[in-house]
């Protein structure tokens, strides 16, 4: 038995505990740049994965303790570990290191865990990430066909990185976070694709993530159509995991425990983030709320996600201890299909329609507004089907004036970016393989392929159902073969059964696959042998489905009557017949217009008699039958009943409304199909009137639903696209209406903050916002609070929004609050993300910069705020509201008193003490550095780091075209010359000794000292120490520390005005940054000469710890590094009033030396610390809000 069996039958006997996060336990980590730098890279920060390679025993211990608290599974590092994540920190080349070395790490600690004891077993499962990219939705506002990256793509990656997994050994398979189904079904392509390439079967697990209250994916989908999407795929287990605690996701556990036909897992997230981002719910709590979800048996595996630690497994493992496997349910085959929702099935007896209006040969409208590329109105028949009765969209594209692969794909990306549309399920219907190749990576859905037969041999109909199979789709199987048509009963049940034995004998498919179109051909041509027709195609439906009961039967019932084209009141009555007689044969779908679907019982008595005859032919002479019929054609046919009109009908109930209803109301519907006229009939209001009146009031009634959960995304990105097109139709009116009108609602500038790699929630927030209008200026992502202060400066932005998913983005963007109140600036501030909340703006980052910071839940509440901050009208009374909503946060929080954390005087107990002082430096003193040439530094810059500033991929041809252009740029004369004078520092070596837990006299001469103080961190560290900067200077003896200040930008800014000035933003740009890196080329050059040359300490452990970072916040401490080293003099360097260095392209800090000596973050304050510093500082501790960034918790205990 393999480790994957013996995984297998372990899971039927007992609920199997996953491990708990593992960002979570890195974060504790304190971890310095080269923990995060691999080879001639910058530091990777954020990059967990990139710890496989660089700290893997850190990695090794964190799995080893999931594994002692007693997880049956532990997960491998390897979320991000793809080509696309990786490529943000230069790392896409070294996607099978990473994920070879992560399998290792994981497979280390399982071995050491089962040779501890030899009757345990522990499995590795090898982890797949979503990345922060979709398949099933456009990024682009303006084509929502668009697709950034294909479906192929993501095979692809993913085959690359599972391959990897896989010849690691991982014992199984993760796909976690799912959020876009259709990126899901790429990976279960790839995994299976590779194991049967090495000719072996691992489980594999998928869990998805359900992230609002609407019980939908990001991209749209239900759970019941997730799991019938990937209802054909072989899979382990289907679960849930992240987004929510596990109290908001019982409800989904339960719904998956009833319809899944997977085992299922669970790993909810410890509740959400407080107001430091950290996760609220305790280990037994967590056990407590999951608890009787496993004790009921809805659960095979349970375990944690964000948050989560070996304690809250701990609690886990006792939980599942006393748990029972949710026993597998009975296969019981049948037919799943979906869009975003699941397939709704008729009641018994009732015939599924299949709608024909979206095929090109079903419809000459149709055709011909494809043809002319007028696909809103193409769209606007596929609405109009489905809310006529259509279950199934049939969408055809082969005609010969059309590429048919293009328009095909162009088509179905259009539907499925329109809710309404894409919630039903898609038939791909075409004679052309190719087109069929096309269009079934675009769906999201489970659809069904029309069609395949054999009429090309065995050969070729088991391959093109293989990859039919491969893709999750079902398949129509039309009864041909390569004589030919089956078109007697005999024929029709032989090409069957056939077709059933090599697809379902033959291991290609599930027989519920299977939709048998036993061709409905036409009668009454007037050839005899066409007589039979419709009887054959009923009697072999009623054959087809007794002996094979589990298939489905459909048929294109047009086809039927096509000798009476023209006549639509006898053909619409030869349809209802046939269809009655059909459905009770066992016909279970059909191809038709449902508008033209009339009750057999409309149909006058002689005539449904004459019909029936012709249809059944069992009279002595058909062709006496088919002549009555003709001559009933001949005749006028009242059907006594308007077909089909309830749904219509009850559609267009809104249209009676008052105009500025309809037009909040074609907001909410996302439809504007009415919208130029209902704007002209509102022409007594000003443009700007509608804009802020109905049209603002619906897009705000949009995000109200949003966020109860009673409207999902794709809904309201239609929402706001039909904003924008009302907008445009408003513009020229705005224009002739005053000069206040503007072509845009506003500039906002959107950012990732430095530190943060995702962005799939800015993205979606950025598309929503072009839709209404605004002009944004996407940073990216790891975007520095510099950069997001010149951009909103450069793009004179109305708004900027931050967007950060990890906790630490919280500090990233406290940072850019108070730079922006520190440049005197008025711009609001949105505030997005999930580690964010109102209630952490309202106490961290508000009073950071008062009255200019909104928080914003989601895509659809960010457009409301920005509008209601653009609008003149409400702005004053929204940013009262704020107000108003973020004192009452503050009140309640005073109410609760501060989180507890060690005392001052505890934390000071705590302190790192190092064992040896420094190396004793050759010489002491201070030293100027002007002999460092521009030759020097430039084999030292880290050219990734200026690709990346610039979101390039550092190894693209576009990167080599940015480094020639730097390289042409530093090799012009006047830059040579300029630089010739501009790199310069000065860095000094004193003794130092301890003269306190936190303070240090550092002597600059014989005669004089200075006194410097640092702050201490009163949380423990995971060495269980508190450290402090000046616990790097031996208690007891006499050690030393280094201090520095680099320049290489002294006179470049007058170069870099000289150019803007010219109008050449580009080489302006490329100056500055390049000067930045230079800077910091030279800061690591200083480094190296003082380990080798100056101080001469080797290889001794030494760090560089800049003033303003997490281990020294204060910047005023800046003024004692320039004060002692006379750093304006030396070199030109020169501090502002903000403790900015001038040139901004500087560099300074400490240097300190010696075993231990590492990075570390202060983490929160308490006040008890703070006030004691400000009192050594001789300030009151309200200054300390200005000079430096650290959080405050209160009081230690």
């Amino acid at each position: 038995m393999t480790r994957a069996e013996y995984f297998v039958n372990m899971a039927d006997k007992r609920v199997l505990v996953l491990d708990g996060a593992m960002g979570t336990m890195i974060q504790r980590l304190a971890l310095v740049d080269g923990d995060v730098t691999f080879g001639d890279l910058p530091p990777a920060r954020g990059c967990n994965e990139l710890l496989c390679l660089t700290r893997g025993d850190l990695i090794h211990d964190i799995h080893l303790a999931y594994l002692k608290a007693g997880a049956d599974i532990v997960e491998t590092n390897t979320f991000g570990a793809n080509r696309f994540s990786l490529a943000e920190y230069g790392l896409s080349d070294y996607v099978f290191d990473i994920n070879l070395a992560a399998v290792e790490v994981a497979r280390s600690a399982v071995e050491e865990i089962e040779r501890e004891d030899a009757s345990r077993f522990a499995f590795v499962a090898g982890v797949v990430g979503p990345t922060g990219k979709a398949a099933s939705f456009s990024p682009s506002v303006d084509d929502p066909a668009y697709r950034e990256v294909v479906f192929t793509d993501f095979v692809d990656m993913y085959t690359e990185q599972i391959s990897a997994l896989i010849d690691g050994g991982v014992d199984l398979l993760l796909v976690e976070t799912v959020f876009d189904t259709l990126v899901a079904k790429a990976a279960l392509v790839a995994a299976v694709s590779c194991m049967e390439e090495r000719g072996i079967s691992l489980p594999i697990m998928v869990s998805a993530t359900f992230s609002d209250r609407s019980g939908r994916t990001l991209s749209g989908q239900t759970l019941e159509a997730l799991v019938d999407t990937l209802s054909p795929f072989p899979l382990f287990s289907l679960g849930v995991n992240c987004s929510t605690g596990p109290e908001e996701m019982i409800p989904l556990i339960r719904k998956l425990a009833g319809i899944s036909p997977f085992r299922t897992s669970a790993h909810p997230n410890a509740g959400f983030p407080d107001n430091d981002g950290n996760y609220s719910q305790s280990p037994a709590h967590v056990a407590a709320l999951l608890d009787p979800i496993v004790q009921e048996g809805l659960l095979n595996i349970v375990g944690g996600c964000c948050g989560t630690t070996p304690d809250h497994i701990a609690h886990l493992v006792k939980v599942a201890r006393d748990g029972k496997p949710r026993s597998m349910p009975r296969h019981v085959p049948r037919l799943r299909l979906s869009g975003l929702e699941p397939l709704s099935y008729p009641k018994p007896g009732e015939l599924l329609a299949i709608g024909e209006r979206t095929n090109v040969a079903g419809s000459k409208k149709f055709a011909r507004l494809v043809r002319e590329e007028k696909f809103d109105q193409a769209l606007a028949i596929a609405r109009t089907q489905i809310e006529q009765g259509a279950a199934i969209i049939d969408i055809c594209m082969d005609d010969s004036m059309l590429d048919a692969p293009g328009a095909m794909v162009r088509f179905v990306r259009l539907a499925s970016a329109d809710p309404e549309i894409a919630r039903v399920p898609f038939m791909i219907d075409s004679s052309s393989w190719d087109v069929i190749v096309a269009a079934l990576p675009e769906l999201q859905g489970r659809g069904i392929v029309n069609s395949i037969s054999l009429k090309e041999g065995p050969e070729v109909f088991v391959a093109r159902a293989k990859h039919i199979a491969s893709m999750g789709a079902a398949m129509v199987v039309m009864l041909f073969d390569e004589t030919g048509q089956a078109d007697t009963f005999e024929r029709k049940c032989q090409v069957a059964e056939r077709s059933y034995r090599l697809l379902v004998d033959g291991g290609v498919c599930d027989p519920a696959s299977i939709v048998f179109d036993p061709n409905v051909l036409a009668i009454a041509t007037g050839i005899d042998e066409h007589d039979r027709y419709a009887s054959d195609f009923i009697r072999a439906t009623a054959w087809i489905k007794n002996k094979f009961p589990h298939v489905s039967i459909s048929g294109g019932i047009s086809n039927l009557s096509f000798s009476f084209r023209g006549n639509n009141a006898i053909r619409e009555a030869i349809h209802a017949i046939f269809l009655a007689y059909a459905v009770d044969a066992g016909l279970d779908m059909a191809i038709v217009n449902p508008a033209a679907l009339v009750d057999p019982s409309s149909i006058p008595p002689h005539a449904a008699t004459v019909i029936e005859h012709a249809l059944l032919a069992e009279g002595e002479s058909p062709a006496t039958d088919r002549d009555a019929l003709i001559a009933l054609a001949m005749q006028p046919l009242d059907l006594q009943q308007t077909p089909h009109d309830g749904p219509a009908k009850a559609d267009l109930e809104w249209r009676s409304l008052p105009v500025d209803q309809r037009l909040a109301h074609a907001l909410l519907r996302g439809d504007d199909s009415h919208l130029a006229n209902d704007l002209v009939e509102a022409g007594n209001l000003e443009a700007v009137q509608i804009i802020e009146g109905p049209l603002m009031e619906g897009m705000a009634h949009v995000g109200k639903l949003f966020g109860e959960g009673k409207l999902f995304l794709p809904q309201v990105v239609r929402s706001a696209r039909v904003m924008k097109r009302a907008v445009d139709i408003l513009q020229p009116r705005l224009e002739a209406a005053s000069s206040q009108a503007v072509r845009t609602a506003g500039t906002i500038v959107l950012a990732t903050v430095k530190g943060d790699v995702h962005d799939i929630g800015k993205n979606i927030v950025s598309l929503v916002l072009k839709c209404n209008n605004f002009t944004i200026v996407d940073l990216g992502v790891m975007v520095p609070p510099q950069d997001i202060l010149a951009a909103a400066k450069r793009e004179h932005a109305d708004i900027v929004g931050l967007s950060g998913l990890i906790t630490p983005s919280l500090t990233e963007m406290a940072h850019v609050c108070r730079l922006f109140r520190e440049e005197g600036l008025d711009m609001p501030i949105m505030i997005g993300g999930a580690t964010t909340s109102e209630e952490h703006t309202a106490l961290r980052l508000e009073p950071l910069y008062p009255g200019q910071v909104f928080h914003s839940t989601d895509a659809s509440h960010a457009v409301s705020v920005a509008l209601k901050l653009m609008s003149s009208s409400f702005q004053g009374e929204y940013r009262q509201q704020v107000a108003e909503r973020y004192h009452a946060v503050r009140s309640r929080s005073e109410s609760k008193g501060s989180r507890k954390i060690l005392t001052y005087g505890d934390a000071a107990k705590r302190r790192f003490v190092k064992r040896e002082p420094a190396p004793t430096p050759a010489q002491f003193g201070i030293r100027e550095v002007l002999d460092v040439t521009l030759e020097d530094l430039v084999p030292k810059v880290n050219w990734s780091m200026l690709t990346t500033a610039w979101k390039v991929p550092p190894k693209s041809q576009e990167a080599e075209r940015l480094v020639a252009d730097a390289m042409r740029l530093l090799g012009q004369p006047e830059i040579k010359r300029l630089f010739s004078k501009s790199i310069k520092a000065t860095l000094g070596i004193f003794p130092a000794e301890s003269s306190g837990p936190d303070i240090i006299d550092i002597h600059t001469s014989r005669e004089a000292s200075v006194s410097m103080r640092f702050l201490r961190s009163q949380s423990v560290g995971t060495d269980g120490t508190c450290r402090s900067l000046a616990d790097y200077i031996h208690p007891d003896r006499t050690d030393s520390i280094g201090m520095f200040v680099a320049t290489t930008g002294l006179g470049i800014g007058g170069k870099v005005g000289a150019l803007r000035a010219q109008g050449d933003e580009y080489q302006a740009l490329l100056l500055t940054m390049v000067t930045d890196r230079l800077a910091e080329a030279f800061s690591e050059l200083l480094h190296l000469r003082l380990a080798s040359m100056w101080w001469g300490y080797g290889n001794v452990q030494s760090i560089r710890p800049a003033v303003g970072y997490p281990s020294a916040p204060d910047h005023v401490q800046k003024a004692t590094i320039f004060s002692i080293l006379d750093a304006k003099r030396r070199i030109g360097v020169d501090l502002t009033s903000g403790y900015a260095m001038d040139p901004p392209a500087s560099v300074s800090g400490f240097y300190f030396v010696g075993e231990g000596c590492s990075y570390f973050s202060l983490g929160p304050l308490g006040t008890d610390q703070l006030a004691d510093y400000a009192e050594w500082r001789q300030v009151p501790v309200s200054e300390l809000e200005r000079t430096m960034q650290t959080r405050i918790v209160g009081e230690g205990e």
